[in-house]
């Protein structure tokens, strides 16, 4: 006999008493709430496992952009080679910040190549996507307190040009990362471009570089008198102010595209600090010996 035969009996009056059903009080189970100590212990796994994870996250990132930007530099090196079949071997006479990328007429930058059109910068005819003179890693100018260097200049890659006399007074002229121009002729002022027959070791001319690897852009003052020319206080400098740290906070490492065209993630140390003449005010810095390492 069913229980809804039975309780349908008992309704009708015609269940005898001792198939009468009484029923019985239900309880309904339920679980405990979690205790104060065993919700501190979920949070602090969290945490922990948060701790470990999100900073090989951001470590990961961080290589993929790397990785781009290098790929972006060798792109523009592409750019480099075809401009010097066309030119008999003469690296552009171009602009610090007007060799290649975007027009910024509102950059602080003007007098050294920020303001030139698109059309005109030398590289630009030679590139599919100019867009890869931005570095996905950029994280701006702090000399001039901007959040993105290739949003305020136009470009995240300095050339290796430096400044002529009679574009910037000397005493204004920001230092050249101690290396040769790639805008002079070594042995007629009045002729720009380098040729390549110049250049002793292409693997170690400095083409394109990231405008952290100068100290003026991580302390100002150097852009009048000269960058330290020891390595103590120009490591210093650099870790003193870690918005001039595009890649790696601790050091001065940087992205620089060579007259070989191959990249390298550089770190700079005093022998690219003592590659050529320096000293506060002594424009041109590039002035030294034709044979040192770093022409």
């Amino acid at each position: 006999m069913t229980e809804d035969t039975i309780i349908n009996s008992m309704i009708n009056g015609r269940m005898p008493f001792r198939y009468q059903f009484i029923p019985t009080r239900t309880f309904k189970c339920s679980l405990g709430a979690f205790t104060l100590i065993e919700v501190l212990v979920v949070v602090a796994i969290i945490a922990l496992l948060i701790a470990i994870f999100v900073p090989s996250l951001a470590k990961a990132r961080e290589q993929v952009r790397n990785t781009l930007c290098q790929s972006n530099l060798r792109s523009i090196g592409h750019g480099v080679a075809f401009y010097l079949q066309e030119s008999n071997g003469i690296l552009p006479a171009a602009q610090i910040y007007g060799v290649g990328g975007y027009q910024r007429l509102n950059s602080e930058y003007l007098v050294l190549g920020a303001g030139i059109p698109e059309n005109k910068r030398a590289l630009n005819r030679y590139l599919k996507d100019i867009n890869i003179f931005e570095c996905p890693s950029d994280k701006g100018d702090p000399a001039r307190q901007k959040s993105n260097f290739f949003e305020a200049h136009g470009t995240s890659y300095s050339y290796a040009s430096h400044v002529r006399e009679d574009e910037l007074p000397p005493m204004y002229q920001p230092p050249p990362y101690g290396v040769q121009s790639c805008r002079r002729h070594p042995k007629d002022s009045s002729r720009e471009g380098l040729p390549m027959g110049f250049v002793k070791l292409p693997m170690r001319k400095i083409v394109f570089m990231e405008p952290p690897l100068n100290p003026a852009f991580a302390d100002q003052s150097f852009f009048v008198t000269g960058y330290p020319e020891d390595k103590p206080t120009y490591r210093f400098v650099f870790t003193a102010n870690p918005k001039s740290h595009w890649h790696n906070r601790k050091q001065q490492h940087s992205n620089v595209l060579f007259a070989d065209f191959h990249v390298d993630f550089t770190l700079f140390n005093e022998d690219q600090i003592n590659s050529t003449v320096l000293g506060p005010g002594a424009a041109p810095w590039d002035q030294g010996d034709q044979k040192r390492r770093y022409y």
